[in-house]
């Protein structure tokens, strides 16, 4: 299954609330409660923070572990060499659903990490820049779990 886009961390945790006041709340909320339901309470805590902690961490592993990462690098220029800096691609898999964008930098290159398997040999997606569409095929050999797959993808852009 081609998985997370690693370049663009996000933050999940916004509080809506300082948070001063929302342990403030929290406090209040507890005051009323038995020890029982304030132990209750502790453990639903620590099991979503638990949860939240493995799905990071197999995040970030993908990024450590060969196998699991497919890179896809390049630039996006003009017909005259020109970098389109800041420009975005947008990558989706058969079928046009959309697995995620990715933005240029100022010289115009991109640097994206996918979290793949094994199984997802030969699979293929689209990269678009603008008009310009390009199929992607995830190219690597499932048995070698030492060498780096990824592959250069670059953009050429009318103007």
């Amino acid at each position: 299954m081609i998985g997370t886009l690693i370049p663009r961390p996000v933050n999940l945790m916004q509080p809506a609330v300082s948070k001063r006041r929302s342990r403030l709340a929290v406090i209040e909320q507890q005051e009323g409660m038995t020890m029982m339901s304030r132990l209750v309470l502790f453990l639903v805590r620590l099991g979503a923070g638990m949860f939240l902690g493995a799905v990071l961490a197999t995040t970030a592993g993908a990024t450590h572990e060969v196998y699991h990462r497919y890179t896809v690098w390049g630039e996006v220029l003009y017909e005259d060499g020109t970098p389109l800096a800041n420009e975005t691609i947008h990558l989706t898999v058969r079928g046009g659903t959309p697995l995620g964008t990715i933005d240029t930098d100022e010289k115009g290159r991109y640097r994206l990490v996918l979290h793949v398997h094994d199984p997802d040999v030969n699979k293929v997606f689209d990269m678009t820049v603008r008009d310009v569409t390009q199929k992607i095929r995830l190219e690597f050999d499932p048995k070698d779990h030492e060498t780096e797959r990824g592959k250069r993808v670059d953009f050429e852009i009318k103007k």
